[in-house]
Order: C-alpha cells, then structure tokens, then sequence
C-alpha cells in the first residue's frame, strides 16, 4: 500500500503544488503586488538598504518585505537591528572635540512567524480500490479548494497586522494554537475631526494607548467633520510626511503614497464637492504603469485604492461585547469564536466588517513584514485501511507590522521593551455609514 495519495500518480508532484501556492499567494492578493517580490516586478523601485548585525536581511523598499532567514536558522522570533540617526550639535572652531561624541542608539524591529494549516476532504468517501484517475482527481480538487481558500484567508493577515500589529497566527489565542500577543493599535492612528492620537504617557503597547484610542474613536459621529474628505487626505499626507514615512518609489522616479480606503469612505469622498477634481485622474509618472491598477484618484501624492474588504474599528460604545478600553478590528465574532477567545471573526467567507468606524490605511516603504520559516507544504491523512480522508497544507509564515521597539533600554527616556517609533505607515478613521443610503 503507497504511504501517500500522492504515490498513485506521478503527474501530479506535492512539492510543484506547494510551490505554485507559495507563488500565487502574492498573486493572487490585493496586497500582493505590494509584496517585496512582485513589488519589483511591476516597476516598484527596489534599493536594498542593509542593517546592521551578521548575517541580517536587508531592506528592499517594498510596502511589504518577506523575510526567509527564519528557514535556514530554525527560529521563531527574530530582532533586525534599525540603526538611529545622530541628531546632536556639531562643534565649531577651535573648540574642543574630545568627549563629545554621540552615542549610538539601536533599536530593533521584531518579526515573528507561527504555523498557519488547512486541510480540504472529498465530500464522500474513497472506495478501497483507489484508482489511479481518482487518485489525481482528489488532488487537483484539493489543489484548487486550498488555493482558493488561501487566496480569500491571506489578505485578512495583512489588514489585522497593519491594524492590531500581528496577524491571526500570532494575535490569535493559544487555546487555538495562535501565540496570543496582545492587540497593538497603531502607533500613527488619525481619527477624522480630532487628528492624531497623541501618546502622553501611554506608549503604543499599554492599555493606556488602547483606551486614548478608543477615546478617540468615541469622538466620531454622523457629520462632515469625521466623514471622509479631500481635505483629510491632504492632511494624512502631510502628517505622513511629518511622520518620516518614506514615499512608495517607481522605477521612472516618481514618489507616491499607496492609500487604501473602504468602499463606505469612498462614497462619502465622492460627495465632497472638491473631490470632482480628482477622480480617474492620476499623475504622469503613474498613469499606465502596473502599479497603478486599482487606483481610482490621486490627492496630494496620495493614490486611492478603494476596497469594499477593509476593515473597521469596534469599540464598547458601539458594540457591547467589546471590553471598554480596549479596541477590536475587522468582522465581529460569532459567539462562539469569542468564547474561545477569539475577538475578530471569520472574514474568509467574504463576510464584510459592517462597522461604521471605517478604517483607511496609508502605506509608505517597510509597512509589513513577512517571516517565513518555511514554505507551503502539502500532506495527505490516509485512514481506514487505506481510504484518503484529508489532504492538507501547511506553511510557517506570519505577517508583522513594522514597529520599531527599544529592546535593551538604550534611546533616551525609554525602558527596555518600549514602543519607539513607526516610520512606515498610517491608519485613517473615519465615521462612514456601512449601510447605504437610498433616499
């Protein structure tokens, strides 16, 4: 008896399926294209930029970088060393220079990765005498229901990273294999009416910042000054540039901010009567080029991705089960899932966040990392005295935001382990009605 459904056919090889879905994942994904790799295929501007350490990745300057390393050193964890800028005077004349030197500061930004596994089942069962036809049939089956389930699960990772500061595998609960961070709201989070949420003496990483954020959210309500506008673009950008986000690069030069808004927010900036302006107009350096699909505006060097999946924000004050201080991103839990400690629901089987906190998302280089420990990997469960039950895949592969945290203490009025900064992207708030208004 084969150990394996695959050792009935030698058409179809499990280690060319896995890596056509390692392939295809950032293919066939709206982010994909923002990815390290297809990034520099379609035109973007890839200047790698080394860090310090032995043997550290480098980066490329993609939205989104992918990190391997962790593939051949086996770990789970891994801090990339981000050199800090000298900001001290300099010394003039004949002054002494002796005992004035600037210490340097490192601070490091964390990726981590986590399993990530599905498995697919015929829905009937096998007979005992597998044929070779069946046997390739129940593969190609299986290939294509995997493929499209990672294509409608993967995008998720990125809007929960970029919101909350991890995806599922590392934000999820450990009573479902997930290594239960803590949500991170992010650090660059602008609420429409109020501008940016400020830290005072709450971190991004303390309970302090989850309830200034959610103090902020609060604030939005159903008028224009928290709708979505011509003018709060101009700001974001502006406070992006403040930031010291680094601008996405094409290949011709041209510099631009990739701005994702939900579908809800991209009604109501249709209604600004400014927004005429701009629609399906884009600049030169932009217009026509490969990464400019999907993009419906350009303001003030923003490129509007509009995108009826995003996400929104819940908070107590619109939603019950939401612990007050605390903030929660994307669909709602069923209650099952919150009674085992999930606090974001399914969003695989297309169901869209119905929150009227909408969220947009600004990206700049470095946004997103990916750490990949290893690749896509298919595997069969074979039962009952040979009948094939399940046919599944595995990949240990997390997505992170591209914080950047103090480690050892070391930056000035920080402790070891704080927050220090996050140059790389921006989250816009805004109060946009899910449900549409016909009258």
């Amino acid at each position: 008896m084969p150990a394996s459904i695959f050792d009935y056919t030698s058409r179809l090889n499990p280690k060319h399926l896995a890596e056509r879905m390692h392939r295809q994942q950032w293919r066939q994904n709206k982010f994909g294209q923002w990815v390290a790799p297809e990034f520099i295929k379609k035109g973007g501007k890839g200047e790698e930029v080394g860090t310090l350490g032995m043997d550290m990745p480098s980066f490329s300057g993609a939205p989104i970088e992918v990190f391997e390393r962790f593939v051949a050193e086996g770990r789970t964890d891994m801090d990339i060393p981000v050199r800090n800028r000298l900001v001290g005077d300099a010394i003039y004349g004949d002054m002494p220079l002796k005992g004035t030197a600037e210490a340097a500061v490192i601070a490091f930004r964390q990726v981590l990765i986590n399993q990530t596994r599905k498995a697919y089942s015929p829905p009937t069962g096998m007979s005992e005498q597998i044929t070779r036809k069946y046997a390739e049939n129940l593969i190609t089956k299986a290939d294509a229901y995997l493929r499209q389930w990672w294509n409608d699960f993967h995008p998720g990772n990125f809007l929960l990273s970029i919101l909350a500061g991890g995806d599922l595998s590392l934000v999820g609960p450990q009573l479902l294999g997930g290594r239960a961070l803590a949500y991170v709201s992010h650090p660059n989070f602008v609420v429409a009416g109020s501008g940016l949420v400020q830290y005072g003496g709450n971190l991004p990483g303390t309970s302090g910042y989850e309830a200034a954020v959610e103090s902020a959210l609060q604030g939005l309500a159903d008028d224009a000054k928290s709708a979505m506008s011509v003018g709060l673009i101009r700001n974001v950008v502006v406070e992006a540039a403040r930031l010291r986000i680094p601008r996405v690069v094409l290949q011709n030069g041209f510099e631009f901010y990739p701005m994702f808004i939900s579908d809800a927010q991209w009604v109501q900036l249709m209604l600004d009567p400014e927004f005429k302006d701009f629609y399906k107009r884009l600049p030169e350096g932009l217009k026509g080029h490969p990464l400019a699909t999907g993009a419906e505006s350009y303001i003030a060097g923003a490129a509007l991705y509009p995108d009826l999946s995003l996400w929104g924000a819940r908070i107590n004050a619109t939603d019950a089960s939401v612990t007050a201080g605390t903030v929660e991103y994307g669909p709602a839990p069923t209650a099952a899932q919150r009674g085992r400690g999930r606090v974001i629901g399914s969003w695989q089987d297309k169901q869209l966040d119905a929150s009227d906190l909408k969220c947009g998302i600004l990206l700049g280089q470095t946004a997103m990392s990916v750490g990949v420990g290893k690749k896509m990997n298919y595997t069969d469960q074979i039962d009952d005295h040979g009948a094939v039950k399940e046919i599944g895949v595995n990949t240990i592969q997390s997505v992170v935001r591209s914080d950047v945290y103090d480690r050892d203490g070391k930056v000035p009025g920080l402790s070891a382990g704080d927050f220090y900064e996050n140059t790389s992207s921006l989250v816009i708030a805004t109060f946009s009605k899910h449900v549409l208004k016909y009258s």
